[in-house]
């Protein structure tokens, strides 16, 4: 099995660029095709970034928080034991060609009615949150009327 490149998916067609949320696999596991490998935050939605092959997780380019381009480098899986070949990573980045599959699920909403979570963290969309941060609104004083109670 050659290196498989994974690459900031292009999930819309207004799309740029993305923002690792959170890696749900780690250097060295063992992954599944379609199995959910990352969550990646447009400007509209969180999603989940699913593998279109197996193998290891062999190197996470990107970290979470990261805003990466879509078609550059974030992920390379491969065959278990097998090497990265050196011209892989020192071309992270890699262009986007028009036929990539993009797999890409919409995360289902929570069903709490409040945008605050259990957690503490306050669910909102990625835009409510860029636009709240430009506006200086605090997220955590506002009740959410979109589903789940989050803040649209």
């Amino acid at each position: 099995m050659l290196a498989t490149l994974m690459v900031m998916p292009q999930m819309g067609y207004d799309m740029h660029e993305g923002k690792v949320v959170r890696w749900l696999k780690k250097e060295g596991e063992e992954v599944i095709r379609g199995e959910v490998i990352a969550e990646i935050e447009t400007d509209k939605a969180t999603v989940d970034y699913e593998a279109y092959t197996g193998g290891v997780m062999a190197k996470i380019v990107a970290e979470v928080g990261a805003t990466i381009p879509v078609g550059q480098l974030i992920a390379v899986i491969t065959a278990p034991g097998e090497a990265i070949p050196e011209d892989i990573l020192t071309d992270a980045a890699v262009a986007a060609s028009a036929d990539s599959p993009a797999p890409a699920t919409v995360e289902a909403p929570a069903p709490a009615a409040d945008a605050a979570a259990d957690d503490g963290e306050v669910r909102a969309s990625p835009l409510a949150r860029r636009l709240a941060n430009e506006r200086g609104i605090d997220l955590s004083t506002l009740n959410g009327t979109g589903p789940g109670g989050r803040i649209t």
